[in-house]
């Protein structure tokens, strides 16, 4: 078709700006795949920084309002925000915060997300899958920040904050104000997903998700651990400075409490997926002896 036969909706979405525009409407799922398969010169618009800072893939530090992604929040409910999950205690008016409590029925939690189901469940299980890269607010979490209630034989202790900086590996952060966050590799939903999969497995644990959505709260008690005033005060000063902080307690058992072949179906890394095969076998070895 000659460019004199186009119509004038023809003609606008040849033009980089105004196709931009158009794009930069649409929702996450129908940008990330039918709008990439219509022409290359589609698929390369979506390639460009405003696109991808749309899709969550690329840091936006300019971002004025703070957004979660609609795809992770759809498919990942419990890591967000007036999530389904079960509450250790009422959230009423915390609308800033999303719990998770799997003490005592942590196969039922886990089963409960979207991609459990088995048609999301194959979509999503490959390391590669998109989902993984994408960053989990805009403008990002600069890091993931962890405080730990700790129950075990020798008492209850609170500790943090500790910044996961992959996967198994933690890093204390003794002076929050001492140098602003780093900003070079902002959260992603694989660390982010990954982590509390795993911890989940390796002890009965709860997950405070708590986010500077709005007015900053919290419950005045994780489980059978009352905050202290300067508990509060620790976490209060990580969530302003990173925008989100979880909080968890976590239960060490004498003895391992779930079977790791459970996990694998809700686990996607292979790093992780080689720990549970590691651990799997470890376990039977100890059964045989």
């Amino acid at each position: 078709m000659e460019p004199a036969n186009l119509s004038p909706q023809q003609t606008a979405i040849q033009i980089p700006e105004i196709l931009e525009n158009i794009l930069l409407h649409l929702d996450e799922k129908s940008l990330l795949t039918s709008a990439q398969r219509v022409s290359r010169f589609w698929h390369d618009l979506v390639s460009q920084p405003p696109l991808q800072k749309h899709l969550f893939f690329q840091p936006d530090w300019d971002q004025k309002e703070k957004v979660t992604s609609e795809l992770l929040v759809e498919n990942f409910p419990l890591w967000f925000p007036n999530n389904a999950g079960q509450p250790a205690q009422s959230t009423e008016n915390m609308q800033n915060i999303g719990i998770v409590d799997l003490r005592d029925h942590r196969r039922n939690a886990f089963k409960t997300l979207p991609i459990a189901s088995p048609l999301k469940n194959e979509a999503f299980m490959y390391k590669d899958a998109s989902w993984r890269r994408m960053l989990v607010q805009q403008p990002p979490i600069p890091k993931l920040v962890v405080f730990t209630t700790a129950n075990s034989m020798m008492g209850t202790f609170f500790e943090g904050p500790a910044i996961v900086e992959e996967l198994f590996s933690y890093k204390k952060l003794d002076d929050l104000e001492s140098k602003p966050p780093d900003k070079s590799e902002p959260l992603r939903m694989d660390l982010f997903y990954d982590t509390f999969t795993i911890m989940s497995h390796e002890s009965p644990s709860t997950f405070m998700f708590i986010w500077n959505h709005g007015e900053i709260k919290f419950p005045p008690k994780i489980h059978f651990y009352t905050f202290k005033e300067e508990d509060k005060k620790a976490m209060k000063k990580a969530i302003e400075i990173y925008g989100m902080i979880v909080a968890t307690y976590v239960v060490h058992p004498c003895i391992p409490a779930y079977s790791w072949r459970a996990a694998k179906r809700l686990v996607f890394s292979e790093r992780l997926r080689s720990y549970l095969e590691e651990s799997e076998e470890s376990e039977n070895e100890d059964d045989e002896s």
